[in-house]
């Protein structure tokens, strides 16, 4: 993944991001932690990118240091959460509440997921209905107001209870 200079997709490349890791043996997938200092339209500043060596066992690769912008896109968000709000707030109206063994940390919510903004520790996802299988799908009741103004098989929710680690749980639960 490239980290560029500015928000946008034409600014200067500054370094590189490596990609997920997969182990084969156990089919986990473990991601470079980054830290987010800022958003700008779909686009994260990030810093202090690393590489997860105690989950991978493996060396640390090669990984842009510095700080620069990425695509939301590319972003993989884990919330431990069971409630999707209109806003970043706990009192907002609820808008996708998930039943008492799903959260938004789950496999096939975050493939089917992109970081879309952020504020404090709250983060904007966006949803694709169509990467989400299609038992899981009409078991979703979603506000229609989480769909507006986007493509149609959209939607997108605030959560909350984000977690550092990719494969342990947070105590904000």
């Amino acid at each position: 993944m490239n980290v560029r200079a500015a928000p946008n997709a034409k600014a200067r490349v500054l370094g590189t991001l490596p990609p997920v890791w997969v182990d084969k043996a156990s089919g986990s997938w473990i991601r470079i932690r980054v830290e987010i200092t800022a958003s700008d339209a779909g686009w994260f500043r990030i810093r202090n990118a690393r590489d997860d060596e105690d989950l991978t066992g493996q060396p640390p690769r090669p990984t842009f240091a510095g700080e620069g912008w990425v695509s939301g896109k590319k972003l993989v968000v884990k919330p431990q959460a069971r409630v999707g709000r209109a806003r970043p707030d706990a009192q907002a109206p609820v808008w996708l509440k998930l039943d008492d063994e799903q959260m938004f940390d789950s496999d096939v919510m975050v493939s089917a997921s992109s970081l879309a903004a952020c504020h404090g520790p709250w983060a904007q996802v966006e949803y694709v209905d169509a990467k989400l299988p299609a038992e899981e799908r009409k078991a979703l009741n979603i506000a229609p107001a989480a769909r507006a103004g986007l493509p149609p098989g959209r939607f997108r929710l605030w959560v909350d209870k984000i977690c550092g680690s990719q494969e342990t749980v947070c105590d904000g639960l």
